[in-house]
This record gives structure tokens, sequence and C-alpha cells, in this order.
């Protein structure tokens, strides 16, 4: 929890209310150190100015060329705003266009990252790394199990968590 004193310095009585941040306090006295936890510390609060906290967390960020810091604040937001806005910094896990389960058919699988980027995968349950194949066009499951697991990493080197689904393609014989 911010202290009382730590919120008088913010112009503050308390985390919700009258938020105005004095970023230029901060910059003008080289102490972004400072503004990021004590921004940091504002967005464990239910606030109702949480986008004002993240814009300015993320320039920070954004300036000081911390990309990877950009990522991992936005892998913890649930703001669909934010995330849209930030979206080039997101590195979100990759999305599947079918989910995984038993099928009776023929399936392609497309993979998809939230931004420019690339996504790794493998199909035999081994993690993926940036060694990995690099998904450009949909994949081809015949008969048999197979274990895609995937990431993402965006323009600005970021990955996302790896995501994994199971197929299973039963094909039938057919009838003579």
């Amino acid at each position: 929890m911010l202290s009382k004193d730590a919120l008088s310095q913010l112009g503050m009585k308390e985390p919700k209310l009258n938020m105005e941040i004095p970023l230029s306090y901060y910059d003008k006295n080289g102490q972004q150190q400072s503004a990021i936890s004590v921004l940091t510390e504002l967005l464990q609060f239910d606030l109702d100015n949480e986008e004002e906290v993240y814009d300015l967390l993320l320039s920070i960020y954004q300036e000081r060329k911390e990309y990877d810091k950009m990522g991992d604040l936005l892998k913890d937001c649930d703001s669909e705003a934010i995330l849209a806005k930030y979206n080039e910094y997101a590195a979100l896990a990759p999305s599947f266009n079918k989910e995984g389960g038993v099928y009776d058919e023929l399936i392609s699988i497309t993979i998809s990252g939230n931004t420019d980027g690339f996504v790794y995968y493998t199909m035999d349950g081994t993690t993926p790394t940036t060694n990995s194949l690099v998904y450009e066009t949909p994949i081809l499951l015949e008969s048999g199990d197979y274990t895609l697991k995937a990431f993402f990493v965006n323009m600005y080197g970021i990955s996302s968590d790896i995501v994994t689904q199971n197929y299973y393609i039963s094909l039938s014989e057919p009838e003579e």
C-alpha cells in the first residue's frame, strides 16, 4: 500500500480520488524510477482512471525503449481498451482457428498473433523456441495424434506465453 507520504507527494489523499500525477516532477528531478515504482503500485488499486496510469507508465518504458517491460505489463492487463491502444507492444498468446479435440475429418489449422510478428510452433508436443518452425501457411492435420504448441514474438522481440492444442484425427475407412 502507498504510504501517506507517497500519496501526498503525488498530490493525492486516496488513490481513487483526484489522481493528478506530476510526472514532470519526476522527469525534472531525474527520478523516473520513483515514478515507475509509484505507478506500478497504483495499478494494485481499483482505479477509475486506470488507463491514465497505464499511459504514463507505458510512456516511460517506451521512452526508455524497455519494450520487454511494456510487454510484461500488458500481459497482466485485463482492459481491452488498453490492450487495443498498445497492441503493437503486447505479445498475446496466439489464436488457433480450431479448438483441440477429436475430429473425424482432415482439418486445416491456422495460427495468428495479435499484431506484426512471428508465430513459432511444434507439432510433436515439444516446447517451441525461436528455432522452431515459423507459421506461414495453414497446417493440414491428417489421421493421428497431434500436440501443437505455439508462441508469438512481436516486432519488439516480446514473447507471448505458449499455447497448447491437442488434436486427434480419426478417419474412417471408406465403405465398399
